[in-house]
C-alpha cells in the first residue's frame, strides 16, 4: 500500500492485495512480477501457483531474489552483533537480507510450474562513503527490532564498524547479487 500511494495519478486502478490471493480473473494478464517479495510470504509456492493461475497461455513470470553473496559485507559485521546480543543469525531474516527463500528454491519453484525459465544474475557492488543510509536500513530489520534494547548499541557499533572501513578506504564497498527467474505458462 505505501509504494501504491507513490504512484502519479493518472493511473490505471491499483490494488493491493495478499499475493497467495490475488482478485484478478483466471488468465487476466500478460505478465506477472514477483520482485523481492517472495521471501515475505507465508507460502511462496502457493504465491507462485497464483501468478500461474491469474497469466493466460504464453503469459510471462518474472521472479528477483537476493543471491547468496547480497550484503555479505554488512552482515559481516551484523551477524556478530546480533549473536553477541543472543539472536540466533539462522534465523531467516534476522540478518540484513531476508534468506527465507534462496535463489535456488525460488528456480526450482518457477521451474515446477512454468516452462522455458530463463535465469539471469545481476553481482554488482555499492559504494558507501556515508553509514546513515546503510544504518537506516539495518534498524529497519528483523534483528534490529529483535534485541529490543539494545537496538540503539547495536546499530552504534554497525555504524562505527562501516565508518571505520570508511576511513580507511574512503569508501565500503558491498556486494549486492541479484537473480531473476522467468517462465512462460503454457
Amino acid at each position: 500500500a505505501g509504494m501504491l500511494r507513490n504512484v502519479p495519478s493518472p493511473t490505471p486502478a491499483l490494488v493491493a492485495a495478499d499475493a497467495q490471493s490475488l482478485p484478478l480473473a483466471d488468465a487476466s494478464l500478460d505478465a506477472a512480477l514477483m520482485m523481492h517479495m517472495l521471501y515475505h510470504v507465508p507460502d511462496p509456492e502457493r504465491a507462485v501457483l497464483e501468478a500461474r493461475r491469474a497469466l493466460r497461455s504464453r503469459g510471462r513470470v518474472l521472479v528477483g531474489t537476493n543471491g547468496p553473496r547480497h550484503l555479505a559485507e554488512l552482515d559481516a559485521i551484523w551477524l556478530p552483533l546480533l549473536e553477541r546480543a543472543g539472536i540466533r543469525s539462522e534465523l531467516e531474516d534476522v540478518g540484513l537480507v531476508n534468506a527465507r527463500l534462496t535463489a535456488r528454491l525460488a528456480q526450482r519453484l518457477l521451474t515446477a510450474h512454468f516452462a522455458d525459465v530463463d535465469e539471469r544474475w545481476l553481482p554488482s557492488s555499492v559504494v558507501v562513503t556515508d553509514a546513515a543510509p546503510v544504518i537506516r536500513h539495518a534498524a529497519s530489520t528483523t534483528g534490529a527490532h529483535a534485541v529490543g534494547g539494545l537496538r540503539d548499541e547495536l546499530l552504534s557499533e554497525l555504524a562505527y564498524g562501516i565508518e571505520s572501513r570508511i576511513r580507511r578506504d574512503w569508501e565500503f564497498r558491498i556486494t549486492t547479487e541479484v537473480a531473476f527467474f522467468a517462465g512462460t505458462k503454457l
